[in-house]
């Protein structure tokens, strides 16, 4: 059952979520778009039209949209010759939805509490990242923590593969912090990077395995992968950044290493946002938003819930740069004018 926090949440997402494509803070800007308006001469009727027009005069070469309302089946369909329904793709920072559900059943369990350090898991941090010992798992989830963000430092690079959680954490060893934890909100990718570490000590295995267990499995999310060499790659879309292939480019980075299928990601939301995936308990814990937008070089996405028309959207853009952003987000308002007509 949606709470008076879950709706809170969910409009406070609208502002932030579009910060926080692909676990980066550094990602080409996402403009919001405002609601598109529905107009019965110009405005198209089904999806089919809507993803159609979106590849229409932009450099966006497919995608993948799917709509999905209250106990409907969903609707999917695709354009372009990049994609297909079924396609695989990197969703990026809509990873990090799994790694705060899954600090959140542990804290309910009391493996861990939200209000445990960083140091507490990882006291060799101590000396090394700015606010190691003041900046609790509550702060890394919600991105409060004030810890650099590692795409941020002198020498990341998007254009490479990222695939060593060590040298890229190495990135932000005795970086001064941004602010005190607490203090305001700033999205980092450390934060995520940390949290995959803490998970992995307080489960004494890695967290991946445990979400794969007790969320993708229990779910039925078949087509979902933690890591992008576990993916079939011939069902893997291709995605492309300013015209490059950006398919075997590889990133292993906590929250933001997922490939899955758009009808498994509409799943998980719709288990997230309708009240089945948290208990009552974990529901009051949770501290996170219950949408997200992902970005990587050559792929997008889009996860969001319309909660007054009981509708899960998902969009996966297979392409970044140029007017990719802000093609997606018209196309978000277009599936979100459907869905509430």
């Amino acid at each position: 059952m949606l709470t008076a926090r879950h709706y809170l949440l969910l409009l406070v997402v609208l502002i932030n979520t579009l910060s926080c494509g692909g676990g980066v803070s550094s990602e080409p800007a996402k403009a919001n778009s405002p609601p598109t308006s529905v107009n019965s001469s110009s405005t198209p009727k089904s999806l089919q039209q809507i993803a159609d027009n979106a590849l229409k005069n932009s450099d966006v070469s497919g995608m993948i949209l799917l709509s999905q309302m209250a106990d409907e089946q969903p609707k999917v369909v695709s354009s372009g010759l990049a994609v297909k329904n079924t396609s695989l793709f990197k969703i990026a920072s809509i990873s990090k939805l799994f790694i705060a559900v899954a600090v959140t059943r542990l804290a309910n369990e009391n493996t861990l509490s939200m209000q445990d350090t960083v140091v507490t898991w990882l006291p060799e941090l101590a000396s090394d990242i700015a606010n190691a010992e003041t900046a609790t798992l509550l702060h890394l989830v919600t991105h409060r923590s004030g810890i650099p963000d590692f795409d941020s430092q002198p020498g990341f690079s998007w254009d490479r593969s990222h695939t060593n959680m060590a040298a890229t954490l190495k990135m932000i060893i005795g970086k001064p912090a941004d602010f005190s934890p607490g203090m305001r909100y700033q999205y980092s990718n450390s934060n995520y990077l940390l949290l995959g570490m803490v998970l992995d000590r307080a489960l004494g295995f890695n967290h991946e395995d445990y979400i794969k267990n007790e969320i993708l499995d229990s779910l039925g999310m078949h087509n979902s992968y933690l890591q992008q060499v576990h993916a079939p790659q011939e069902l893997l879309a291709t995605g492309y950044w300013d015209g490059r292939d950006k398919k075997a480019q590889e990133y292993k980075i906590p929250g933001g290493s997922m490939v899955a299928s758009v009808q498994d990601i509409c799943v998980f939301m719709a288990a997230l946002n309708r009240g089945t995936l948290l208990s009552e308990e974990e529901a009051k814990l949770y501290p996170y938003y219950y949408e997200h937008t992902g970005w990587l070089p050559g792929y997008q996405s889009v996860a969001r819930y319309d909660a007054s028309s009981d509708t899960v959207i998902v969009i996966f853009t297979a392409n970044t740069g140029g007017e990719s952003s802000n093609v997606t987000e018209r196309t978000f308002n277009l599936v979100r004018n459907i869905a509430r007509q």
